[in-house]
């Protein structure tokens, strides 16, 4: 969904980064790195919500920053791109998990488990389906940067308002967005595949 905003971003970002130290893998690392370390002393009740979300957008920049730093200096690789692709699972996992941390309670844990299946379903649906030979991208409405603006801004939402159901609506939002995000390119993948 975002793809097409993406793409005429991606030459400003580039230009933007093309002055940071070429080393794309730190970057990767980095941001999960920030993200372990926020949700960490989050649990630990060291820092504030708010800090945590300010972390978190620290580490989606970097997420972003990776690759076209990867493409300016001409170091994409295969190793970076799978990286990078595991290093998100994990990152997509602590931010939603972060949820939990500030609800407690069942039904805030089936939702965040509901999501995370969904996130990484829809994932593994496009990695399989692409090296079968089909391209993906753009393929279903919850793709990983509509993912982490919902789970950043629902943080926000909930430290501005501090309503309870702002993560509730989110993270419904998620479990059934992700879930038929994985289901649309199962179908889309399963038709072209014939």
């Amino acid at each position: 969904m975002l793809e097409k905003i993406r793409s005429r971003i991606s030459p400003i970002v580039e230009k933007l980064v093309s002055k940071l130290p070429p080393y794309p893998n730190y970057y990767t690392i980095l941001s999960l790195v920030i993200t372990s370390l926020a949700f960490t002393l989050l649990v630990l009740n060291y820092i504030t919500l708010t800090l945590v979300i300010l972390l978190y957008i620290i580490a989606a920049l970097l997420d972003m920053i990776d690759g076209a730093v990867a493409r300016i200096h001409n170091l994409v690789s295969s190793r970076g791109a799978l990286l990078d692709s595991v290093i998100d699972r994990y990152v997509d996992f602590i931010i939603t998990c972060t949820y939990i941390v500030v609800l407690n309670n069942v039904l805030m844990q089936v939702l965040v488990l509901a999501t995370i299946l969904g996130s990484f379903m829809t994932s593994y649906i496009r990695a399989r389906s692409e090296s079968l030979g089909l391209k993906l991208s753009g393929v279903g409405i919850f793709e990983r940067a509509e993912r982490l603006i919902l789970l950043i801004s629902g943080l926000i939402l909930y430290k501005l308002l501090e309503v309870e159901l702002i993560l509730y609506i989110v993270l419904t939002i998620l479990a059934f967005g992700t879930n038929l995000t994985a289901i649309h390119r199962l179908v889309y993948s399963f038709r072209k595949l014939r």
